[in-house]
């Protein structure tokens, strides 16, 4: 019995159930018991028969070992078997549960990994196509924003640029954004003017670290007058500055064409503004700036009612998730397939639709514009987003 018991724990050794590791403990307790168990029997054993005739009559003694030997041994040798079996069977069980969580999570990780390299490149390309200039600026150490306003705007003018499209690197004149990360921010061009520097940080600052279309008119150093409009946001964790995102654009350069592309460039400005409220977006702040965003898309337009809305393919309805309203009223109820034959399957192939009650319609299109009248609705601009080749 000794002779199993040894072998058992050393094969249950060399598979590694001993090793310490985040695993219920049930396992390891049945087999000490088995073990325990087997020890405490043949401990007994040799007590009774060096010190029982001695403490005991011999026949007594006699007595009690035979009892030992025939009616004991044998059902404490089965109930450690029972024990030490059951144990090395729950902890292989348990850690192979644990060895396929953790093949689970490793390729969780695998495809959060790429998840991110993809994002990683979307950002890029949009950052590369705004024809506006982006820019971040990194404050190290951080900035407690406790701190004085005038020593908050030393700190900011220290800040060095971390990352920039191409856009911005040609406005600085280097042309290539490796030549232009590293720079200060008070060794940008626009800092040569430093009354008008330090009032665009000022403004920043007060404004609660967001600034939008803020002019920045500054005399460059050949004398020549320039301007810029601004916009800036901080990125602020744990009370502490930490980032400043910008977009900037020349302003002189748009006046001069503002007659022949003035909606054009309200356009670009509309979305460039947006665009930077999305990407400076933290994950707490998220739903506000949709929220705020909708507005501004709202106003922007000239809607009465502006919605960022799911497909439930399940229920067939598009729920809306996010929603503004001029008039300060509630979300509708679900919009249902069968309420919308027209425009379903024009969104759900991912085409913009832009629909009017009134006029000619086809006899399928008449059905969706009785279910808008009954909303209240006279037109629709939907414009569906694509995820994946997925609306």
């Amino acid at each position: 019995i000794i002779s199993l018991v040894l072998i058992m724990l050393a094969v249950t050794s060399s598979l590694g159930f001993f090793r310490k590791g985040r695993l219920p403990r049930t396992g390891r307790f049945l087999m000490m018991a088995g073990v325990s168990l087997t020890g405490l029997y043949h401990v007994a054993d040799v007590m009774l028969a060096l010190a029982g005739p001695a403490l005991l009559s011999v026949d007594l003694a006699g007595t009690l070992f035979e009892v030992m030997h025939h009616e004991i041994q044998w059902p404490v040798s089965l109930i450690s078997l029972i024990l030490l079996s059951s144990g090395i069977v729950i902890e292989a069980y348990l850690r192979e549960r644990l060895e396929k969580q953790m093949r689970q999570a490793e390729s969780q990780v695998t495809v959060a990994s790429e998840q991110i390299v993809e994002s990683e490149m979307r950002y890029r390309s949009l950052v590369e196509q705004t024809p506006d200039a982006m820019y971040c600026f990194e404050l190290d150490p951080p900035v407690p924003i406790e701190t004085s306003l005038d020593e908050k705007i030393e700190r900011c003018k220290e800040a060095l640029l971390v990352e920039c499209n191409g856009a911005f690197a040609r406005s600085d004149s280097r042309r290539s954004v490796g030549k232009t990360l590293g720079l200060r921010l008070d060794e940008l061009h626009s800092a040569n003017d430093a009354e008008s520097h330090s009032r665009l940080l000022r403004d920043f600052i007060e404004q609660g670290y967001r600034l939008v279309d803020h002019e920045l008119k500054y005399t460059d150093q050949n004398g020549a007058a320039q301007a810029l409009q601004v916009s800036l946001s901080g990125i602020i964790r744990d009370g502490q500055l930490h980032r400043v995102w910008g977009v900037e654009r020349d302003f002189l350069e748009h006046s001069k064409t503002k007659a022949a592309l003035a909606g054009r460039l309200h356009f670009q400005q509309f979305i460039a503004s947006i665009s930077s409220q999305l990407l400076t977006a933290t994950d707490s702040e998220a739903k506000r700036v949709l929220l705020r965003c909708l507005d501004q898309v709202g106003q922007n337009i000239g809607a009465s009612r502006a919605s960022i809305a799911l497909f439930d393919e399940q229920k067939q309805q598009i729920l809306e998730r996010f929603f503004w309203s001029r008039l300060g009223d509630d979300p509708w109820k679900e919009w249902a397939q069968e309420e919308f034959p027209w425009l379903w399957p024009k969104l759900l192939r991912g085409e913009p639709v832009e629909f009017s009650t009134h006029g000619e319609l086809s006899l399928i299109a008449r059905i969706d514009a009785a279910s808008l009248t009954d909303r209240g609705i006279e037109t629709v601009i939907a414009v569906p987003l694509l995820v994946s080749g997925a609306a």
